[in-house]
């Protein structure tokens, strides 16, 4: 992550842009999500969708829940369902709602 007052852009936007952010990567294994904050004319709360990460095991699933979630609220802790055997929603501390379904289903027993 970038803030704009980390960066070449610093003495061009108003002071307390500062700590907003420039530009900031979240990598994935090999995909990656970019964003940036936006001017506060421009700025709408996220709403109406959800970004769905899906990883291959509970483990990472754990791992990426952990992470998105700290700072933020989580909607549905990581539980099996019957389409996945780890699934959690949230909203990360910036306002973004994520969901982690892992890839796995569980086993149906007859």
């Amino acid at each position: 992550m970038t803030t704009f007052g980390e960066s070449p852009a610093a003495n061009h936007v108003p002071e307390e842009w500062g700590n907003w952010i420039v530009h900031a990567t979240l990598s994935l294994d090999e995909a990656e999500i970019a964003g940036a904050d936006v001017g506060p004319d421009d700025y709408k709360k996220p709403e109406g969708f959800y970004l769905l990460i899906e990883p291959e095991d509970p483990i990472k699933a754990e791992m990426l829940f952990s992470a998105l979630s700290a700072g933020g609220e989580i909607r549905i802790s990581l539980q099996e369902m019957f389409w996945s055997v780890c699934y959690g929603s949230l909203v990360d501390k910036f306002g973004t709602p994520w969901e982690i379904s892992c890839v796995e289903a569980p086993s149906q027993s007859e």
